[in-house]
Formats: C-alpha cells, sequence, structure tokens
C-alpha cells in the first residue's frame, strides 16, 4: 500500500482503489468516476556477473556466471527478482 499526499491506494487482484481523505473536519462528500493509472517501467542495472573464464575456440559464445549478481534501481519494497535462465 502506499500512501501519498493524503490518499490512499490500494491493490485487489487488478484493480486499484483510491480512497481520499477529508481534513478539514466537515461533512463534504464526492464521487469519482473511472480513472487511469499508468506505471511506467523502470530501468534496473545488474552488478556482480561475472564472465567465465573460455579457452579461445575462434568462436564468441561465453558464459556468466550469475551467483552473486544483484538488481540495483529496486525503489521501495518492490517485488523484483533477477532471473538469468537462459542467458549465457
Amino acid at each position: 500500500m502506499r500512501q501519498q499526499l493524503g490518499s490512499t491506494f490500494a491493490l485487489s487482484g487488478n484493480s486499484y482503489r483510491a480512497v481520499f481523505t477529508n481534513t478539514c473536519g466537515g461533512t463534504q462528500t464526492a464521487t469519482t468516476s473511472a480513472a487511469t493509472l499508468t506505471v511506467n517501467k523502470k530501468n534496473l542495472t545488474i552488478s556482480g556477473a561475472v564472465a567465465n573464464d573460455k579457452t579461445y575456440d575462434t568462436n564468441t559464445l561465453a558464459t556468466v556466471n550469475f551467483s552473486g549478481a544483484s538488481l540495483n534501481g529496486i525503489v521501495g519494497s518492490d517485488g523484483v527478482s533477477l532471473d538469468p535462465s537462459g542467458y549465457s
């Protein structure tokens, strides 16, 4: 759950719900129509990945050791992970 500017945003399934708090102490109410939420992608970088030693064999294939690798640039408690399967 993320709180910003007196509003609470909560994820429920594939829907977001916004609850706005009246901080004036009055009894005002408000209704809203549907809104669009855009979540922009954020680039992350990998550190700690190391190219394995390789004997020269005229090709450009190599393997990478991801055992000490980590992701940099994660925001807050975002749940992201590094899956090196399929990479070499």
